[in-house]
């Protein structure tokens, strides 16, 4: 019993090391550049609202987010983000403000699926206008945005380098923005480092097994150890192991969640800019977080329930048409767990 609660002690203690999150280097702070247009004046980083200086998933999602923030610090954390830095800049000349920010997260993949989802909120947004195209980026998108009501004018470029994320936007109460997004953009991708976690330390780069009850193995053998020394009984966990259906492999899906958002403060002593939506998941004002997107259908965030694209239907009893099933057809795949096929659908 000792050497096997010993040995549950040691993969414990190294499953910890393994999972401990990684430090973004070069630091963020030195990433994100400054106006290229002279005449701007860098927010005070104690600044109310303000996009400025380090914040982590939570002190974000308290930045962007009118009223809930839950769901996007969740978006943030699902995607596997470790920390970010931002910078408000506000030109008295010509009345722009220049909003920066640098996500870092623990892999290409997950900075990919943020910027996917991203691009998916700015495009459901009702300021949105059409799109913006740059040349030498691949993964990127562009957006403007015009709030028609209060005249404010934002151009957006988003873009994926490595496991990072950057976001830049200009803002306008005038509609003369011109390329200057387009340009601050290219000069920002051309200066960002290829990646700041080293692509072997990616979590996609890592062995992973096809099921998804992998990381079940692990303790399945802390407690197969147990058993053999009369811990915890004998047999029954292992025949019913042996007894669970095969499954296919399932590629990891990426959890949208975005919610609404707010303004920035203007620095101080400068005017304030009318709200506008800012990308990055932000949407209008006070509207609902949208529901979860499981790949080719949406989730409520209970998971009970799954959209047919025109009511609920209960998950208990219904099963979304294009959901994965398992190879014997006795469980379905929701997007975060295996779920076992309704009665009336039951195959084995």
């Amino acid at each position: 019993m000792l050497c096997s609660i010993g040995l549950a002690a040691i993969l414990l203690f190294h499953s910890a090391i393994a999972f401990a999150a990684p430090t973004p280097s070069p630091g963020l702070d030195g990433i994100l550049l400054k106006p290229l247009a002279t005449g701007y004046k860098e927010a005070l980083k104690s600044g109310p609202g303000i996009l400025e200086g380090q914040f982590d998933s939570a002190k974000y999602a308290e930045i962007v987010t009118a009223s809930d923030v839950a769901p996007t610090k969740q978006a943030l954390d699902r995607n596997g983000f470790l920390s970010g830095y931002g910078r408000t800049w506000t030109s008295t000349g010509t009345a722009h403000f220049l909003i920066t920010a640098v996500f870092a997260f623990s892999g290409a993949k997950g900075a990919k699926a943020w910027l996917r989802q991203s691009e998916a909120a700015d495009k459901a947004d009702p300021n949105y206008s059409q799109a913006l195209t740059i040349s030498g980026i691949d993964t990127y998108y562009g957006a403007r945005l015009i709030d028609k009501v209060h005249k404010v004018y934002a151009d957006a470029f988003v873009f994926a380098k490595g496991n990072d994320v950057v976001l830049i936007t200009y803002v306008s109460g005038k509609n003369d923005l011109g390329t200057i997004a387009a340009t601050q953009a290219r000069k920002q991708f051309d200066s960002t480092p290829a990646y700041t976690i080293p692509p072997d330390q990616w979590p996609e780069s890592k062995v992973v097994s096809s099921s998804p009850f992998s990381g079940l193995k692990t303790i399945g053998l802390v407690i197969g150890a147990l058993m053999l020394l009369g811990l915890l009984g004998a047999g029954g966990f292992i025949l019913w192991s042996r007894r669970r259906p095969a499954l296919q492999a399932i590629p990891a899906q990426d959890p949208p969640g975005f919610v609404s958002g707010t303004s920035i403060t203007a620095p101080q002593g400068a005017a304030t800019p009318p709200a506008v939506a800012l990308p990055m998941a932000v949407a209008v004002a006070g509207a609902p977080a949208p529901p979860i997107q499981e790949g080719p259908f949406v989730m409520s965030e209970d998971r009970l329930s799954w959209w047919d694209g025109a009511a609920w239907r209960n998950a208990e009893h219904e099963v979304p048409p294009a959901a994965q099933r398992s190879e014997d057809g006795n469980f379905w795949w929701d997007g975060e767990a295996w779920k076992p096929m309704p009665p009336s659908l039951f195959e084995g």
